[in-house]
């Protein structure tokens, strides 16, 4: 009889690593020194965050080789056969991409918190290495919106006519010259609109233009916040003050941003609120699913063997089964379309509210971040508990039902788990502010003065107090970091030492 070899505590804790954010355990933890007791307590925090990515289903959809005979499957299911026929590797951004898409086709639900009334409108950012399919999910989305009769406006431009929308001066002349105003015959509005309200989804395929943080992106940038607020907010309001007048708008569109990476993203997340209000999504490039990509590209090519009618064959039944899937996807829409015709809110089960709690307990503490690193983290939560929300009502709707459930909330959750651990690491490998930089000098200070100390985490707080001039919560914060960071460690006795 075979034995079965035991894994060490640190090899249990590098596969959960790797399982979880695909990265290595000194990735997630550094190289500190933990005690016994504090690598059980990272494995309880892995396995809680294992949980947590466990209820979103990321398979590729089997491809079929024949005409589908419409068979009852739900939106996503077709939705993840049609994506998976054309684009390989990406199953989180396919995720993305869907929420995003139905997201404009409920968007006159309505979720109703305290005195507020949230619209469900979801946005997203993407960041990948070129050529791993982001303009590919882009024209996917187009596809869908043409089928569904929504509008796709490819925005490359962010000026404020675009944004806002402008006054035709010529035909503003012709209406005064004739005596015209609104509402008498011959009169012609002057007006053209916005894009973000005449548009339901607005798309930058090459967003490295508004993603870059400058005084000629910085208005660009706050009117998107702006189209992103709650929808009939104060902050949704839009405005131009134009010397012929002022025009003013309110959007109800979804945004999307893709681009490769780029240094100065990492200035527009620290500095301004548009990411924020976005579903953010960072991929670092990978040598297999590259390969794969290459290997479908290949593989995807129509070809024949002795004669070349094989190879029209195969096109011509490709075109076939697509066009079976997209009809079969259409026709969903419209069924839910039906069935929420008449729906003006979303209400949640009381099931679902602890999970929200945790859920958004474990995003809070992805993983172990320097103070600076910290309250950057902390000003995202807030915004990503509105976004699970939003995506939870949307896996209901396109469940058939107007209320929340335990599963749906799971979901989301389970998504914005996979796209904040992205941006997690983005800030740990590429942030470090003023206030990381002085956490590093304290600890070398303390190590100079109090090396060896053994000494409670009361006592810590007050010398930090009385002999470096730290308030108590500034104490506290810098103790809870440098134990979390492995810079501090806890004795049998409770005592802290530094190390």
């Amino acid at each position: 009889m075979e034995e079965t070899e035991t894994k060490t505590i640190m090899q249990e804790l590098a596969d959960l690593c790797q399982e979880i954010y695909e990265k290595s355990y000194h990735d997630v933890f550094d190289f500190g020194e933990y005690s016994d007791e504090e690598l059980q307590e990272q494995k309880a925090m892995l396995l809680r965050k294992k949980e947590l990515l466990a209820n979103l289903h990321l398979e590729t959809i089997v491809e079929q080789k024949e005409i589908p005979e419409p068979n009852g499957e739900d939106f996503f299911t077709l939705w993840n056969r049609l994506w998976d026929m054309r684009i390989e590797s990406q199953p989180v951004l396919r995720e993305i991409y869907s929420v995003v898409a139905l997201s404009q086709i409920f968007k006159k639900v309505k979720i109703y918190r305290g005195s507020v009334e949230e619209d469900i409108r979801v946005h997203s950012c993407v960041i990948m290495p070129s050529g791993t399919g982001k303009s590919e999910g882009n024209d996917f989305l187009y596809q869908f919106a043409i089928r569904n009769g929504k509008k796709y406006y490819s925005i490359e431009r962010f000026t404020d006519a675009i944004l806002t929308g402008s006054i035709k001066r010529g035909i503003l002349d012709r209406n005064t010259s004739k005596g015209l105003k609104e509402g008498d015959i011959g009169w012609k509005d002057p007006t053209t609109p916005s894009v973000l309200t005449t548009y339901d989804y607005v798309v930058s395929d090459e967003g490295e233009s508004i993603l870059k943080s400058s005084r000629q992106t910085e208005g660009a940038q706050r009117l998107l916040q702006k189209a992103m607020n709650r929808y009939g907010s104060e902050g949704n309001l839009l405005t131009n003050n134009l010397v012929d007048g002022e025009i003013t708008a309110r959007p109800d569109c979804s945004i999307a941003i893709t681009s490769y990476y780029l240094d100065e993203f990492k200035d527009t997340l620290l500095e301004r609120g548009l990411l924020q209000r976005m579903i953010v999504y960072i991929q670092e490039e990978n040598e297999d699913r590259r390969t794969k990509i290459i290997d479908r590209i290949i593989g995807d090519i129509a070809s024949f063997t002795d004669n070349k009618d094989e190879a029209y064959a195969e096109i011509f039944e490709r075109k076939d089964l697509v066009d079976g899937y997209y009809a079969q996807l259409v026709a969903e829409v419209n069924r839910l379309k039906k069935i929420h015709q008449d729906t003006e809110y979303v209400v949640m089960m009381d099931e679902s509210k602890p999970i929200l709690r945790n859920s958004i307990d474990e995003l809070r503490n992805i993983m172990p971040m320097l103070v600076g690193q910290k309250q950057i983290w902390e000003s995202m939560i807030s915004r990503l508990t509105v976004n699970i929300l939003k995506i939870s009502a949307i896996y209901a709707l396109a469940d058939g039902r107007d209320y929340i459930m335990a599963k749906d909330t799971t979901k989301a959750s389970s998504l914005m788990m996979e796209t904040m651990r992205s941006v997690a690491f983005f800030l740990k490998d590429n942030v470090q502010t003023k206030m990381d930089n002085r956490t590093v000098q304290v600890h070398a200070r303390l190590k100079a003065k109090k090396g060896g100390y053994f000494l409670s985490e009361k006592e810590w707080v007050e010398y930090l107090v009385k002999e470096m001039g730290f308030s108590e919560q500034q104490g506290k914060i810098l103790i809870k970091n440098f134990i979390d960071n492995g810079k501090m460690s806890y004795r049998a006795d409770k005592k802290l030492v530094l190390s």
